[in-house]
């Protein structure tokens, strides 16, 4: 039963897990690694998934449990069986099929087929076809054709207890009783091993997690990424899923539980810097009072109404069910400036009507009275000013809607609280300044005017060079104005200098990477390549904590609900989440550790074809793969990456782009199969036939019905050749195609083979191909707009149908490249000599890209 609630999951690079846990196992206590695995896939999901506020629970790592038919390609030809044979006869007999009911009287009666294999020797026993006496080989025990099955690594979805299979075309295994009798049954065994097992690793989990200083090392691990609900708050569930963890450790001894990534650390610090100057300020802002009204009465006002103005304004975000997070918590901390504003404003009018000689309460009335107006219209027209905010649509209300709430909120709060609370503090605490003069006679009191008196008679002296300086500006009208001219110009002048960028770097601690070998390189290279870089990592103590994925698993090893957008996993590829110590006890920045990892694993790792760290930020666009990406577009897809090449080697020799690179080459080397139609035919095959045996014989094909056991999650069936039948262009030549009639013939009687290079990826923006060159850039370096302009302004096209068309978020900043490129386009000259046209509309969308790992 689906226990969870129905979400509609947008496409977006904010989804990700709110936590990753790092599972590993004792092997003295029975727990190896593909147990380990059946652990998670089964009781951690579980129990986890039963925590309200966690959506999906996703392990990863390999070790998953299959059901593996290694075939003998030269027994199944001796029997002139294909792989598509064994499939069929598993098929036919791992079923649990319903039979009908009987009923007799008032009894009813269910009947049921129950032939589930048990284990790996029930498949090993099942029959596959019959050999009669002067027969020229096995005859199946099923008449389906060898291409009506689906091929691919959709095979074997399962019957999900449909109907059951179709027998109608079932051939029987003798043209008489009598030789039926003496027919030799082939079954699993006499042409394949079966063995319990786990998927072909091409996927893997590494982990390190060490405090700032300690040598550290790296394990092999399972992950366990937990994702939240779309609603719920990662500081809340990540305890949660802690203390289920713990107590799944306590019960199964041996299992160990160790945090590699944690976005609730992330929130918590935020949390923890976001209070701490919540308090620093109010406490700031009554030290400010305290000296510039030099009244202590008034700065405790101050600290009462501030607290209280900030409390209405949390308990107005409740209706709106609005959750305190980075933007909330900021808006609150910018909103404590106008409340600050309004106290000083209240006390100071109170203040003046005092000196009058009135009495408190009567100074009160009138001087909250007097600027009642006031306060009530500047509220009125700041919250008018930032009302189209919540309503401008896009990525700026996304960006802004958090934010400019608890502004609103807390603008409003300071309004009530100026006319209510902040008026009953002035009438019962305020004295006229005669009764004040005690206090410097206070034993206590009167060391606090030590500091007061001097800050006092400063201001006064203040006030009077201002009241001089503003005598002699209306006397001289002409030098005001040309002051005020020159201010304009100068600032104006300065704007074109001023750089642009969506929002500016930050050191949160936290920073993603990829790491993607070249094409063709296997697993077993990558995890080797990834060894190397982690013994870089390593060379680096502010990096604490490593979450690393390596490869990529199919959907029924791991499925996932979360889509950011970006391209799936490869087997030639690694992804990682990096947790470095507090910035304020590591002397290197962020930046610096990973553009060091960058130029060591470019220096040391063979093969390496991109390598990509970056810093999670704050704001939400800050999990975005690079905050610079140009993508180059056309119909053809070497063209693609022929200017693609061209365009990173200018983003290479940019001082200002670091760590640049494509996101897809075209160089996965592959083989072609032509099938030869007219030979197809005199078999009796097809193209789709041929996929098909090929599909099983290489890479494996799933049963379509799975291996189930009690109590646990259902396991896959795996049908394919043996390895050192399946290793290169001879194998693949020789590879066994079974025909209509039985008989075999190999592939390269069939079909030629044409050795090409493909694309790693396909990507699409607005339906159009494109290839993206990403980069980042740095802090004391060109801002990130000012960098996508220089690169798109020093690249250049082909025709029409081919540009450049650089991604962002920013329409502003879309606005400034469209303006600059404009000025820019024009003829420029290639390598060659050749002139070409540069062709930059730098029409700039906020797409997320569609990326597909096959191509047509």
């Amino acid at each position: 039963a689906n226990l969870k609630p129905s979400w509609v999951v947008p496409i977006d690079p904010l989804n990700l897990p709110v936590v990753t846990l790092a599972l590993r196992g004792d092997p003295a206590q029975g727990w190896d690694m593909p147990r380990v695995r059946e652990f998670a896939d089964n009781t951690v999901v579980d129990r986890l998934k039963a925590i309200p506020t966690v959506y999906s629970v996703v392990p990863f790592g390999g070790y998953r449990r299959q059901i593996q038919v290694v075939a003998d390609r030269e027994k199944l030809a001796a029997h002139q069986l294909s792989l598509l044979s064994i499939r069929d006869a598993i098929d036919r007999y791992n079923v649990s099929r319903p039979a009908g009911n009987l009923t007799k009287g008032p009894n009813e009666t269910a009947v049921r087929v129950d032939n589930l294999a048990r284990s790996a020797a029930d498949i090993r026993d099942y029959p596959i076809a019959a050999i009669f006496p002067g027969s020229a080989g096995a005859v199946p025990q099923t008449g389906r054709a060898a291409d009506s099955p689906p091929a691919g690594p959709m095979a074997g979805m399962g019957s999900m207890g449909g109907a059951p299979a179709d027998t109608s075309s079932a051939i029987p295994l003798g043209p008489s009783a009598g030789e039926r009798g003496s027919a030799r049954i082939v079954r699993v065994r006499d042409v394949a091993t079966v063995v319990d097992t786990y998927w072909e690793r091409r996927s893997g989990y590494r982990f390190l997690n060490r405090e700032d200083g300690e040598e550290g090392e790296f394990h092999s691990a399972i992950a366990i990424s937990v994702i939240q609900d779309p609603g719920a708050s990662s500081a809340s569930v990540v305890p949660e899923v802690k203390r289920v963890v713990r107590a799944l450790e306590r019960e199964n001894p041996g299992l160990t539980f160790e945090t590699a990534y944690d976005n609730a650390y992330f929130v918590e610090r935020l949390f923890a810097n976001v209070w701490h100057e919540l308090l620093l300020a109010i406490g700031l802002a009554g030290l400010a009072i305290l000296f510039f009204l030099g009244e202590w009465r008034g700065t405790l006002i101050a600290l009462i109404t501030l607290p209280t103005s900030l409390a209405m304004a949390i308990l107005m975000m409740l209706p709106f069910g609005m959750t305190f997070n980075s933007g909330t918590l900021i808006g609150l901390l910018l909103c404590i400036g106008r409340l600050v504003d309004d106290s000083i404003i209240d006390i100071h009018a109170v203040e003046r009507h005092l000196r009058m000689g009135k009495d408190p309460k009567s100074a009160t009335v009138d001087g909250i009275a007097e600027v009642r107006l006031a306060v009530i219209s500047t509220t009125v027209m700041m919250v008018l000013a930032l009302t189209p905010l919540l309503f401008s649509g896009g990525i700026t209300e996304m960006m802004f809607r958090e934010l400019v709430w608890p502004l609103i909120f807390g603008l409003l709060g300071s309004m009530l609280v100026s006319f209510t609370l902040t008026a009953l503090l002035c009438a019962k605490l305020l004295r006229p300044e005669r009764e004040r003069e005690a206090d410097r006679k206070h034993w206590l009191l009167r060391w606090l005017y030590v500091p007061l008196d001097p800050v006092q008679r400063a201001l006064d002296r203040m006030e009077q060079r201002y009241e001089l300086l503003i005598r002699w500006l209306l006397r001289h009208r002409f030098a005001n104005l040309t002051r005020v001219a020159a201010t304009v110009m100068l600032g104006f002048g300065f704007y074109y200098f001023i750089g642009s960028e969506m929002m500016p770097l930050a050191d949160v601690g936290q920073a993603s990477g990829v790491m993607e070998m070249e094409p063709g390189v296997s697993f077993v290279e990558t995890e080797k390549a990834a060894r190397q870089l982690e013994r870089i990592l390593l060379k680096h103590p502010e990096i604490e904590r490593v979450s690393m994925e390596l490869g990529a698993e199919s959907m029924f090893e791991s499925w996932s609900p979360y889509y950011t957008g970006y391209q799936m996993p490869q087997i030639n590829a690694a992804s990682m989440m990096l947790t470095f110590s507090d910035k304020d006890t590591r002397r290197k920045t962020i930046w610096q550790v990973m553009d060091a990892v960058h130029a060591e694993a470019y220096r040391t790792i063979p093969r390496l074809r991109r390598l990509q760290l970056k810093e999670m930020g704050s704001d939400v666009m800050a999990t975005a793969a690079a905050p610079i990406h140009v993508n180059i577009y056309g119909p053809d897809l070497e063209v693609l990456d022929r200017l693609g090449s061209e365009v990173l080697n200018v983003a290479r020799r940019m001082p200002d782009l670091f760590q640049p690179a494509t996101t897809w080459t075209l160089s996965a080397p592959e083989y072609r199969v032509r099938v030869n139609s007219a030979r197809a035919a005199e078999l009796g095959l097809s193209p789709d036939a041929i996929a098909q045996q090929a599909y099983y014989a290489l890479r494996g094909g799933l049963a379509t019905e799975f291996f189930r056991l009690p109590d646990l999650r259902q396991t896959t069936v795996l049908i394919r050749y043996e390895e050192e039948d399946r290793r290169n262009r001879s194998d693949l030549e020789g590879l066994y195609i079974t025909a209509a009639d039985g008989s075999q013939v190999p592939l390269k009687s069939v079909a030629t083979l044409e050795r090409a290079e493909g694309p790693t990826a396909i990507e699409r923006d607005g339906l159009k191909r494109v290839l993206g060159v990403t980069g980042y850039y740095r802090s004391g370096f060109l801002p990130s707009m000012d960098v996508v302009m220089e690169l798109v302004a020093k690249a250049y096209g082909g025709d029409p149908e081919r540009g450049i068309e650089p991604l962002s978020t920013d329409p502003e900043a879309g606005d400034a490249l469209r303006r600059h490129t404009k000025q820019n386009s024009g003829r420029t000259t290639d390598a060659g000599g050749a002139k070409r046209h540069l062709s930059c509309d730098a029409l700039f969308t906020c797409a997320h890209r569609v990326c597909d790992n096959s191509y047509a």
